[in-house]
């Protein structure tokens, strides 16, 4: 029998990239959604009364966001499988900042 050796890999491994500040702020993205929801459903009462509908209008908010949010995880599964997780990340957070600043500014302004 012929005497046959393995050569074992001997090279560094690179080090975990993932650090725990990162991990912070992908758990806080990740919770942004669920926030966001559990903020819109108490309101909705006031939100019917400030706007003068039915309860039943408003409530399709909440059909919408959730659809609307359901679609952009199709949408964005996708393009950070091909560009990386970090631009789709950061363009959305800008988004989702975006459009909260830009519907608590009536209320911003009003109560000024």
């Amino acid at each position: 029998m012929a005497d046959q050796s393995v050569a074992i890999d001997a090279s560094p491994r690179p080090e975990a990239s993932s650090t725990v500040p990162q991990i912070a702020v992908l758990a806080a993205l990740a919770a942004t959604g669920t926030l966001a929801t559990n903020i819109l459903l108490p309101s909705l009462p006031q939100m019917a009364a400030s706007l003068k509908v039915t309860s039943a209008a408003v409530t399709s908010a909440i059909t919408i966001f959730l659809a609307v949010f359901a679609i952009g995880q199709l949408v964005v599964g996708p393009i950070s499988d091909r560009y990386g997780r970090r631009w789709p990340v950061l363009v959305g957070f800008a988004v989702f900042f975006a459009g909260a600043c830009g519907a608590a500014s009536p209320m911003i302004c009003r109560a000024c």
